[in-house]
Order: C-alpha cells, then structure tokens, then sequence
C-alpha cells in the first residue's frame, strides 16, 4: 500500500472520530432537551422543528457538495434516535 493511501485512510479515520465526537455532543443537547421537555409536559417529537432541521441539513449538505438524499437519510437517523433518547 502506497504512504500517499495510509496518509488519506489515516484522514479519514481522523475525519471519522470528529464525526463521532461531534454526533456525541449533539446527543448530550438531546438529552437535555428531553428532560426539559418531560418537565414542561412537551411531546418529545415535534414535528415543525423536525421538518425545520431537515431542511436545514439538507440545504446546507447540498451547498457543501453532499447528496441531499444523502443528508436526508443520515438526518433523519439521528433525529429518530434523539427521539428515543427524549423519551428516556
């Protein structure tokens, strides 16, 4: 295997780790989000913020060069296990 092909794996397994650092964050607002909501007595979906935030992802995925059904299926991924994490 070249050096050039072990230097862009090792990118990308960087790249990868941001990721998952960055998805872990984001799930700890969850989580919070969630215990305010219990609190207030909200629904833990809601459907207006979710169509919000979908669109959102997948202008801004689209504007970087990312498939939008792409986006689509990732965003809607993780916004079905925030959910379950709301609920908790």
């Amino acid at each position: 295997m070249s050096s050039e092909l072990d230097k862009l794996r090792t990118r990308i397994d960087e790249a990868d780790n941001e990721l998952l650092r960055t998805l872990a964050e984001r799930l700890k607002f969850v989580v919070q989000i969630g215990k305010l909501k219990q609190q207030e007595g909200l629904e833990a979906r809601d459907e207006k913020r979710r169509s919000e935030v979908l669109s959102s992802r997948i202008s801004t995925g689209e504007n970087l060069g990312i498939s939008g059904e792409f986006v689509r299926k990732l965003f809607e991924a993780i916004l079905n296990h925030a959910e379950t994490l709301e609920k908790k």
